[in-house]
């Protein structure tokens, strides 16, 4: 089988393995927002760069270019790579944020501009404790901000649904509920309205998003721009126990976890098991 080697430890990986799916199925963390294993890849939050390269052959005799110690020299390429749209190819060799300077203060560059326009208030948010934009400032990103100026104001508390409520400050255009609504329901009932610092997403004017789905965009989306109307503000993740099980509707037996406070279960979301929740 081909080989590839991450952070100096090589691995065997099959024809169409990505970059990223691969670094997280071998247990190599790789920040990353905008992707998702059971959506298409769109590479536009660029947290997941890495610097990888080639090996090198002479263009004449097609034999390994060999350093002054005589291992094969890597032919990098001219910039960080997004990990998630890059195919895995024999000899390639990947350095993260782990094994790169260059790389780490890529991604807390990155990190740094999406949190410009960010409201800084996990305190009241319901995705504090489970955001992975704030677990990935605080391991990734800079130790504070030099913005100094009032931040762009959005939408808030809009009523997208009977289901799902937006708060647009929050969200960090990754995309996941637009390519949701539009690859795995089909329904289209989301887009990306405006331009720049005032785009986010958004029903067509007059619709409702009234998806049977909807509330799935709640649980893809990596930071707190779409929550579930029926638990905003009712406990923090902290607060309830997670216990795995199947749901008792459908019959399907679908993945879910039961989040539960005081003998009362507060929220049921979906378990990351695609051979069946897909």
């Amino acid at each position: 089988m081909p080989t590839l080697t991450i952070d100096g430890t090589t691995h065997e990986f099959e024809d169409g393995d990505k970059v990223l799916q691969f670094c997280l199925d071998h247990g190599v963390e790789v920040p990353h927002f905008c992707y998702h294993p059971a959506l298409s890849v769109p590479a536009n939050c660029r947290q997941c760069l890495v610097k990888a390269g080639t090996p090198m052959f002479d263009r004449a005799t097609k034999e390994p270019v060999l350093d002054d110690h005589g291992n094969q020299k890597i032919n990098y390429f001219p910039k960080l790579m997004p990990s998630c749209a890059l195919d895995a190819t024999e000899g390639m060799v990947v350095h993260t944020q782990q094994d790169s300077e260059q790389v780490a203060e890529a991604q807390a560059d990155n990190l740094e501009m999406m949190l410009v326009n960010h409201p800084l208030d996990c305190p009241i948010c319901d995705q504090a404790g489970q955001c992975p934009l704030q677990i990935q400032a605080y391991k990734y990103g800079p130790e504070g901000s030099r913005f100094e100026f009032q931040k762009v104001h959005k939408p808030k508390r809009i009523q997208l649904g009977p289901n799902v409520v937006l708060d647009a400050e929050r969200c960090i255009n990754c995309t996941r509920c637009t390519r949701f609504t539009a690859e795995v329901t089909e329904s289209h009932q989301l887009t990306i309205i405006n331009r720049g610092d005032k785009n986010h997403p958004m029903t067509a004017p007059g619709e409702t998003f009234d998806d049977p789905y909807s509330m799935n965009v709640c649980d893809i989306c990596p930071v707190g721009a779409l929550t579930e109307d029926y638990f905003r503000f009712k406990a923090r993740v902290w607060e309830m126990s997670k216990t795995p099980t199947v749901s008792d509707f459908g019959g399907k037996g679908l993945n879910v976890d039961v989040w539960v406070r005081n003998n009362e279960v507060l929220r049921i979301t979906s378990r990351a098991n695609l051979d069946v929740n897909e």
